[in-house]
């Protein structure tokens, strides 16, 4: 806003200025507007941290919006905000209080982030050649697959298989795939009557979730206290 105002603002008369962010993997259109004086008063303020950072002298200022940042892997300054988000929060006794298993969910998912991150840095970089002490690389766990499924299909059938035992059943492509196909418009008149979306899988989240929140009575009574007994009884986890 700041730059297209510098590049037009002797050539157009206006009061206010619309800043709108366009994330389509999101199907996200999010508008906000500032007025010219109060968006050149935040530049102004801005500008000595702004020419800060640019010379590099600026101090890090860690927290969410960190996982922008392309040194987000290497930085001290986030990882001392991570591992202090929840260790300091702790209060004393060998047994965690409510508040704390509440603390941890809601930041477990940054932690899970910056700790995915940091171990892509590090394979990146051991594969680049750098050798981490007390970690080396190794081939993961990979599947056989098939490379010429027709070929393979055709000796199994010439050495006496059935054509049924060699191969599945045909399978309907996903919804995403066939709303591709038809358009989602179309696939939606076409199949309404056996398109149905079961309720989701019960989960924690910040209350501060535009969802609704689920009926606990609901929830309990997809259980059978039956089935749950026979499993204890049985000794299953």
């Amino acid at each position: 806003a700041l730059g297209a105002h510098n590049a037009f603002g002797m050539l157009y008369g206006y009061d206010n200025i619309k800043m709108t962010i366009v994330q389509p993997r999101l199907d996200s259109i999010s508008t906000d507007e500032i007025s010219v004086a109060e968006l050149l008063n935040w530049g102004n303020s801005i500008k000595p941290i702004a020419q800060n950072a640019w010379n590099g002298k600026g101090v890090p200022q860690a927290g969410t919006h960190c996982r922008f940042c392309r040194c987000r892997a290497t930085c001290r300054t986030l990882a001392d905000y991570m591992l202090q988000s929840i260790r300091d929060d702790f209060a004393p006794g060998n047994g965690l209080e409510d508040w704390e298993i509440v603390d941890v969910i809601l930041k477990a998912k940054e932690i899970k982030s910056w700790l995915k991150g940091i171990e892509e840095y590090a394979l990146s970089q051991a594969l680049s050649g750098t050798t981490w002490p007390g970690l080396k690389v190794v081939e993961g766990t990979s599947r056989r697959k098939i490379t010429d499924e027709d070929k393979a299909a055709s000796i199994l059938q010439l050495d006496g298989y059935e054509h049924d035992t060699v191969y599945k059943p045909r399978e309907l492509k996903t919804i995403t795939e066939l709303e591709k196909l038809c358009g989602k418009k179309h696939f939606s008149e076409l199949l309404k009557e056996f398109i149905e979306k079961p309720e989701g899988k019960p989960t924690l989240v910040s209350e501060t979730d535009k969802r609704k929140p689920m009926r606990l009575q609901d929830v309990a009574d997809d259980f059978d206290d039956t089935l749950l007994d026979d499993f204890i009884q049985k000794g299953d986890t």
